[in-house]
């Protein structure tokens, strides 16, 4: 029986963790047993889910290049900013369309507003 093959995809969250993945022994594979599952990353500083320059579409190529049999979705934040609820998360469905015809499962993180620094 072969490992699952997951691939963890978005912005610069997912670059961040696979860097600390590679950084340490224990912290590699995120600690599965490379039997059972191997994971590794593809992401970009910034990416978008909404068009644009950095859209995460761009690297749907790269992404299927490693034959993930799970991908691990994570963007929007970075749309936040500049976008409607609406479009993004149109963007993000239609997204996890195109993955959801490669792959065998499509996992969408959570979401979550930046922080906001308010001096009072």
């Amino acid at each position: 029986m072969r490992p699952t093959s997951v691939c963890l995809f978005g912005h610069s969250y997912i670059c961040r963790l696979g860097e600390y993945m590679e950084k340490q022994q224990q912290t590699q594979n995120l600690g599965f047993k490379p039997s059972d599952v191997i994971i590794n990353s593809t992401g970009t500083g910034g990416a978008t889910a909404l068009p644009g320059r950095k859209r995460i579409q761009n690297d749907i190529r790269k992404l299927l290049q490693r034959r993930p049999e799970i991908v691990y979705l994570h963007t929007g934040e970075n749309d936040l900013r500049s976008g409607q609820g609406a479009n993004i998360s149109s963007s993000i469905i239609e997204l996890v369309s195109i993955l959801s015809e490669r792959v065998s499962l499509v996992i969408v993180s959570q979401l979550l507003l930046f922080p906001v620094n308010r001096s009072k």
